[in-house]
């Protein structure tokens, strides 16, 4: 777990006569679920702005965010074959991924107490300490700050570990709101959630903002994933060949193609070769006749 790093790094070449484009890819590819196995952190807010990337490049200088930086991918030509075209990202968008689903806000957890009132345990959602109380307090407009626990008569008894109390805050001169309630429902959908306080009411009303879009439907074509460049044994074949044209591509290792058709007696670029040799040098005996 650590920093979030993507480094490019070719692939082994594969030692078999024809193999998808993704063997040619430069980043390993992640979603949601992946980025965060492998760097222990979500991954950054979905920018619907943006079509979904699920690949990002740790090498580029950000110094400037809008500097272009070049890449390459396969791309059907307009005669209907394969080539690697070249694109161009801005820097920021090419080192940040750009993922579809739901940012996931980790669970609210509360820590139990020993903590006691006449007697009777003390609920632990009932308790906060008093940095995150006066925090809330300055949030939501409150006018005073009260420790409900520190009364003589009927005050709660802590034990030597327990740093929170049970703080609440003052809305109007006859009512007060425990602050370890308000935390807790500040954070019902998850730590740190998007929403605000609303206090029209002259108490704080914790409203969570409505769910984002998750972009799993989204109709534009994703960022493609860099290529490097085809080794001089390498060329890009359609995968099939259909009534409405080439479909899909591979890469083919021509090495290895030219091995199998001579094993298999097929005529091979050699044997045409071979063969306008021959009919060149009788096209020369026959002008020299």
């Amino acid at each position: 777990m650590g920093v979030p790093l993507s480094l490019p790094k070719s692939q082994p070449q594969p030692a078999q006569l024809s193999y998808g484009v993704e063997s040619l890819e430069l980043f390993q590819t992640f979603d949601r679920d992946s980025y965060r196995t492998s760097f222990g952190v979500d991954a950054p807010w979905r920018d619907p702005t943006r079509p979904k990337k699920c690949w990002f490049d740790s090498t580029v200088d950000l110094s400037d965010p809008q500097r272009g930086v070049h890449y390459r991918t396969v791309q059907q030509l307009s005669d209907g074959t394969f080539g690697l075209i070249e694109f161009t990202l801005p820097a920021l968008v090419a080192a940040t991924v750009n993922l579809p689903g739901v940012k996931q806000y980790p669970p609210y957890v509360l820590e139990p107490t020993g903590a006691t009132r006449g007697g009777t345990p003390v609920r632990m959602e009932l308790l906060s300490l008093e940095y995150n109380a006066r925090a809330l307090m300055a949030e939501t407009g409150a006018l005073a700050l009260v420790d409900d626990g520190a009364s003589q008569m009927y005050g709660v008894v802590y034990p030597a570990d327990e740093k929170r109390r049970m703080w609440a805050l003052r809305y109007s001169p006859g009512g007060q709101v425990n602050v370890g309630a308000l935390i807790q429902s500040r954070h019902e959908k998850g730590v740190d959630s998007p929403g605000h306080w609303d206090v029209s009411s002259g108490y704080p009303v914790w409203n969570s903002d409505p769910r984002a879009p998750d972009g799993m439907h989204d109709l534009r074509p994703p960022v493609p994933v860099p290529v490097r460049g085809l080794l001089p044994n390498e060329a890009l074949r359609p995968a099939a060949i259909t009534a409405l044209g080439p479909m899909g591509v591979e890469v083919v290792r021509t090495d290895l193609e030219l091995n199998q058709q001579a094993s298999q007696g097929w005529f091979t670029a050699a044997d045409r070769q071979t063969l306008m040799e021959v009919h060149q040098g009788l096209q020369n005996l026959l002008k020299r006749g």
